[in-house]
């Protein structure tokens, strides 16, 4: 049985019951279902954590008599306004203790095998720092800076977490590995700045990295947003299949961010960026440039150049390309198919699709296919 299979034969059994009180108990086993997916479990293991439909029908009828007697309340001097008030503060009441009932399949010893885990990754977190760190495994990632390498973890909290998740600490001359081999969680880092080089290969889930000096950082996820911010390194580079990229106050001379259904934001100071996206917005602010690439095929591209620039390109087929910069001097090749093309007056019209302004120094080519082109200055 798939998720939705369970989900339309809930909804059926459901049929003799208020609507108010459907919808709860359907958005609630909805979010159960998620929170299994997000650790990892299939749709088969989740249906079979939930219970049959028979189970959880049992489990409702059982603290249903309130719910019936509120909806044959028949005192005429109640308003409608009180009936339905009631009413859906006894759903709400029902849907709390159905939820309680479902969260009692958590095995009665399980809050005491958490303790013992992370009790567990204290004792076993002590290795020498090293210059490489890699991570992998499917959770949420924190990392700040500190004078210590140092691992707190948090099991996700939800009816799934009664398997306990396989964490990993090992290590070797250079590096350092931390890795999740079952479940899901959330990890907590102090980084010192013997720490030069950081990997994470994750499997789903955001990470957030803050105040931190490297020389690499690579980042690969299936979903998850990143956020970075004043992260100075050499070389960053980021991939996300469906999640956002934010990057704030950063300085690399190297950038290369790539999503493909998430929005990509740079701010910051780089030589060479890369910002690719299938379907996402692309919105880069830079100090002096000297190589800029943005594509995207349906998202729109807002490019804010603050300084000098040698190089710059913005490509998407349906979005607008919006490019401000500071200081005016280019070569500019801009082409629509059915959009417009908005210039100041300035700009010196060579042919078709090229403008000169200044000494016309840095090469900018700005395409897209049916939005608008605007430059600004």
């Amino acid at each position: 049985m798939t998720k939705q299979e369970y989900l339309l034969d809930l909804k059926e059994a459901l049929a003799s019951y208020p609507n108010d009180f459907k919808e709860e108990i359907l958005e609630a086993f909805e979010a159960h279902f998620q929170d299994a997916l997000d650790s990892g479990l299939s749709e088969e293991e989740a249906i079979s954590e939930l219970g049959s439909i028979e189970e959880v029908m049992e489990n409702i009828k059982m603290m249903n008599g309130d719910l019936e007697s509120v909806s044959r309340a028949t005192d005429p001097r109640d308003t409608i306004k009180d009936n339905m008030s009631a009413i859906q503060k006894n759903i709400k009441e029902l849907t709390k203790s159905i939820s309680e009932v479902v969260n009692q399949n958590i095995d009665l010893s399980f809050s005491t095998r958490i303790n013992d885990f992370k009790e567990n990754i204290k004792s076993n977190f002590n290795f020498e720092v090293r210059e490489r760190l890699v991570i992998e495994g499917n959770f949420d990632i924190n990392m700040r800076k500190g004078n210590t390498l140092a691992c707190d973890f948090t099991p996700h909290n939800n009816i799934f977490t009664k398997i306990i998740p396989d964490l990993k600490f090992s290590s070797d001359d250079t590096t350092t590995y931390i890795k999740l081999n079952e479940g899901g969680g959330e990890l907590d880092l102090t980084i010192p700045e013997a720490v030069r080089k950081i990997i994470i290969n994750s499997k789903g889930g955001d990470v957030d990295v803050s105040g931190l000096c490297l020389e690499n950082i690579e980042i690969n996820s299936n979903s998850g947003d990143y956020y970075l911010s004043n992260v100075n390194a050499e070389n960053i580079s980021l991939k996300s299949k469906s999640g956002d990229i934010d990057l704030n106050d950063v300085s690399a001379p190297n950038i290369n961010a790539s999503s493909i259904s998430g929005d990509i934001n740079i701010n910051g100071d780089s030589q060479n960026t890369i910002a690719t996206s299938t379907s996402g917005d692309i919105d880069v602010t830079l100090l002096d440039n000297v190589l800029l690439i943005t594509k995207t095929v349906s998202g729109d591209i807002d490019i804010d150049l603050k300084g000098s620039y040698e190089k710059v390109e913005g490509y998407t087929v349906s979005g607008d390309v919006d490019m401000q910069v500071a200081y005016a001097d280019m070569t500019l090749v801009a082409h629509t198919i059915s959009g417009d093309i908005d210039l100041p007056s300035m700009y010196k019209r060579m042919s078709n699709t090229t403008y000169i302004i200044g000494e016309g120094n840095a090469e900018v080519s700005l395409e897209t296919k049916s939005g608008d082109i605007i430059v600004r200055d």
